[in-house]
């Protein structure tokens, strides 16, 4: 049985001061990549992500009541002109935190590469509550995935604090967009996997960062941000 005695630890004839362990964790803490060691983002009330050139992901702070957030007249984007077009459905897409829906829109309604700013009326969160201070809420979107915009920032804020240079966890790095093509956790073995091949959907970075493994859990993303990591790969390619 283990006592403390004088700020020192013993137990089966061993002492241990009590500094040194707990100079240990401060280690395993600061260097190690198997816990949540990326800070979750700041709320916000709402965001939007392209997911297609006719499909828009629209994450919400609170979880949804499922009948207002997937009636699609509910949602509608302004071009830069000024043109208005409404979504013609609104899926329920988010089954882990119940927070986002993927908007479809009529084929060549949105321009690739194009800000439009995307209105939500009326949507009620979980408990039947606004999701609102008022009534609607509008946000910017940007048509289409590249690694310069919005990739690029998401695998820093997200991915390489722990794979960088410095600090390659995992044997692989996110810190450029070359070296996102480098071999994988398996990068020893006979036949590596690359971490990324565009329109591959068992991409290493795809299937890390889905809901339910490592990258997801450790980088803390939400359910839109590991969407963005698929629909970047697969839909666009891995474009930069």
């Amino acid at each position: 049985m283990w006592s403390v005695r004088g700020g020192r630890m013993a137990g089966g004839g061993v002492t241990r001061r009590v500094p040194v362990a707990l100079a240990c964790m401060v280690l395993i803490v600061s260097f190690g990549c198997d816990g949540p060691v990326v800070p979750a983002s700041p709320p916000r009330t709402m965001a939007a992500y392209s997911a297609s050139l006719f499909a828009i992901d629209v994450e919400f702070r609170r979880p949804l009541d499922r009948t207002s957030a997937t009636q699609a007249f509910r949602y509608s984007v302004t071009d830069p002109a000024g043109g208005r077009t409404v979504a013609t459905r609104a899926d329920w897409v988010d089954t882990l935190f119940g927070e986002t829906v993927r908007l479809f829109f009529p084929l060549g309604a949105l321009q690739d590469s194009t800000l439009y700013r995307l209105t939500v009326n009326g949507v009620l969160d979980v408990w039947g509550q606004a999701q609102f201070a008022t009534d609607s809420a509008t946000v910017e979107v940007f048509t289409g995935l590249w690694y310069s915009s919005p990739m690029r920032d998401l695998l820093n804020r997200k991915c390489s604090p722990c794979h960088n240079d410095q600090r390659a966890g995992g044997a692989y790095r996110t810190d450029s967009y070359a070296e996102l093509f480098g071999d994988g956790s398996d990068g020893q073995s006979s036949s590596p996997r690359p971490n990324l091949v565009p329109g591959d959907a068992r991409s290493l970075i795809v299937i890390r960062t889905s809901p339910r493994h490592s990258m997801f859990n450790v980088a803390h993303l939400s359910y839109a941000e590991s969407q963005l990591f698929i629909n970047w790969v697969v839909t666009y390619q891995a474009r930069k």
